[in-house]
């Protein structure tokens, strides 16, 4: 499992202070995921994420007068903590 989110954040701050190329890969417990940023402080723009995803949680909760919510995992995608 990977937070793409927090990847994106570190990338784009590194490449902020120079110390990063526009185009990084990081290498996450989740697999390898490949973040560009073409921005900069004066010209904000989106910051691209590519990678794997994969389903690695589900189940199902019945709530009175709700409807059915669905969530998957698959136990054997989830790689072992460190």
């Amino acid at each position: 499992m990977a937070c793409g989110t927090g990847a994106c954040a570190a990338v784009v701050s590194g490449i902020q202070r120079g110390l990063l190329d526009h185009n990084v890969d990081v290498h996450a417990r989740g697999g390898r995921l490949t973040i560009r940023w073409d921005g900069s402080t004066d010209s904000p723009s989106p910051v691209l994420m590519t990678g794997p995803a994969t389903t690695v949680f589900s189940a199902e909760i019945e709530i009175p007068d709700a409807p059915v919510l669905h969530l998957q995992i698959n136990p054997a995608e989830v790689p072992p903590a460190p």
